[in-house]
């Protein structure tokens, strides 16, 4: 009963880190997700990904020390995550038009 448990407990923390790491990301850049056009399709299946990821990417996230903040930025927003969203959007819909087939 004890592998049981923690089996179903490092399950738990995996989808808890995925499921708030998706959330993270989605407050952090509300506007670079506008930007790029994302539908609530997209949205749902980047949740599913983050879900299936989990914790790494939670680590992932919040260790990034290699990326510089310039502070003296001209733009609201991340050009680079507006263009990785409009390239993932765009992945999503050739996997959602194979499962439509």
């Amino acid at each position: 009963m004890a592998i049981i448990s923690a089996i179903s407990t490092m399950i738990s923390v995996w989808l808890w880190g995925g499921i708030f790491s998706f959330i993270y990301l989605y407050f952090k850049s509300r506007k670079e997700i506008k930007i790029a056009g994302l539908e609530s399709v997209h949205l749902c299946a980047i949740f599913i990904i983050f879900a299936a990821v989990g914790v790494p990417i939670f680590l992932m996230d919040f260790f990034n020390f290699d990326k510089e903040e310039d502070e003296n930025e001209e733009l609201d927003y991340d050009e680079e995550l507006v263009e990785e969203l409009e390239e993932l959007k765009e992945i999503i819909e050739v996997i959602l038009i194979s499962f439509k087939k």
